[in-house]
């Protein structure tokens, strides 16, 4: 099939692009000496995993959601960090994949949750012999989630010192990058995270802790900065395999690094205001925005924008305020929209259709992603 047979919208990857994008991570992680443990929300898929973890030994990830972990667990994925907050309600899930597979670890990031851990743990200890492995959330600036590195101490000791939990390492995110404009800020806030969590590393090791693994990073930060590196010794991108327009806003990377893309129709012509409505709204592209504003760019016509959404329909309009030549885009004309956030919009959809290159027209394969929570 080929693009313009897809019922629209849908949600397309650019395999070869796909591909670079994964191969280029993990040699820059083998350069730099670090591990990578790299984030599957973005897609959500098996084939996704595949690309991004490629022929390194290490097969091992982060996931946004209990259902990813266990997904990926029926992927044969041994080593998965769950790196969100824990309920305690969610504790048997956590368990069941915990005795299921080599390395199941969770996050925590306060002393309360600990506490309600630990109540939880009382009442249905993990496997006898394998206690629960706990990375702690640092907060280096990005203040979404996190332990202040001041705070942090009583945490991490508590959790080490646990009869039930076993201390794996720590975790930062600097998702503040992206709210940066230049690369050179985003290797600011890059090297930032990494100093303080590796002084926190070595504060902690002063006091007699074992810190095994110090992991750090976001698709902008990895994508930019080889800066500050001392005390790393893992990588925990994402978005990079797919990238969208807001990194490439950001300078995280260039247009044709891009694997994704909504494909929409036109479906009405509106001259008198110098718009057109596509059939892509906002449960396809999802509502974030980026810098320039609008809610996503068309391929092929650098002068036109998604620049606004309802629930099931799209308005494109000029850029420019120049006129739409609609002759070139008439009723039922094809748009491939380049989304501001690809991890949201490709949540959007229950398959992705799989072209070889932006290049072609052919669809060659579709990749299915895991749903919900």
């Amino acid at each position: 099939s080929n693009l313009a047979e897809l019922d629209t919208p849908a949600f397309v990857v650019f395999k070869d692009r796909a591909e670079r994008n994964c191969a280029r991570m993990q040699d820059l992680a083998r350069r730099l000496g670090l591990s990578l443990r790299p984030h599957v929300k973005t897609h959500k898929c098996a084939e996704g995993a595949a690309l991004q973890l490629g022929d390194q030994a290490e097969r091992k990830i982060v996931v946004s959601t209990l259902a990813e972990a266990a997904f990926f667990a029926d992927q044969g994925i041994e080593d998965i960090l769950y790196a969100v907050a824990l309920p305690p309600n969610k504790l048997p899930r956590v368990l069941a994949l915990h005795a299921r597979i080599a390395r199941f670890h969770i996050m925590l990031d306060c002393i309360p949750a600990l506490r309600a851990l630990e109540e939880a743990l009382s009442a249905t200890p993990p496997s006898p012999g394998k206690p629960l492995s706990v990375f702690v959330k640092v907060d280096t600036g990005y203040h979404r989630a996190g332990i202040p590195p001041e705070l942090g101490v009583e945490l991490v000791k508590a959790v080490a010192d646990s009869h039930v939990l076993t201390f794996a390492g720590l975790y930062s995110h600097d998702g503040h990058t992206y709210s940066c404009s230049l690369a050179k800020d985003i290797d600011g806030i890059a090297s930032t995270d990494r100093q303080t969590i590796s002084q926190f590393a070595d504060e902690l090791r002063q006091t007699g802790v074992d810190v095994p693994v110090v992991s750090v990073g976001s698709t902008p930060s990895c994508s930019v900065s080889s800066s500050n590196l001392r005390g790393i010794n893992e990588f925990h991108p994402g978005n990079y395999v797919f990238y969208d327009y807001q990194q490439f806003e950001i300078g995280s990377c260039s247009l044709e690094d891009i694997a994704c893309a909504v494909v929409a129709r036109v479906v009405a012509h509106y001259p008198h205001r110098n718009e057109l409505q596509v059939d892509a709204g906002a449960l396809a592209m999802s509502k974030d925005t980026c810098k320039s504003g609008g809610f996503g760019r068309i391929m092929g016509h650098p002068d036109l924008v998604l620049y606004k959404v309802s629930q099931e329909v799209g308005i494109v309009r000029s850029l420019t305020a120049a006129p739409v030549d609609f002759s070139c885009i008439p009723i039922g004309s094809v748009l491939r929209i380049i989304p501001n956030h690809a991890c949201l919009a490709a949540a959007c959809f229950p398959v992705y259709h799989v072209a070889d290159s932006a290049e072609s027209p052919a669809v060659n394969g579709v990749w299915t992603p895991c749903k919900f929570w």
